[in-house]
């Protein structure tokens, strides 16, 4: 699935960079520039990020991208 349109990012590529160290949000924007452009995605990969920690039962910050 899409989420970030401006820069071509896929739910398959955040999920492939989520390892053992724990992914932010401004991980995401830094290394692929992620809701650096219209900001549409922003909710869509908080989401994603919680499901993912969710799933793995580790711990992420979620904040906000500068």
């Amino acid at each position: 699935m899409m989420v970030c349109h401006c820069k071509a990012i896929n739910s398959d590529f955040i999920r492939g960079h989520f390892g053992s160290t724990t992914l932010t949000l401004d991980d995401l924007t830094k290394h692929c520039g992620v809701g650096k452009d219209c900001g549409a995605c922003l909710d869509q990969i908080e989401a994603m990020l919680a499901q993912i920690t969710a799933d793995s039962g580790t711990s992420v910050f979620v904040g906000t991208a500068s």
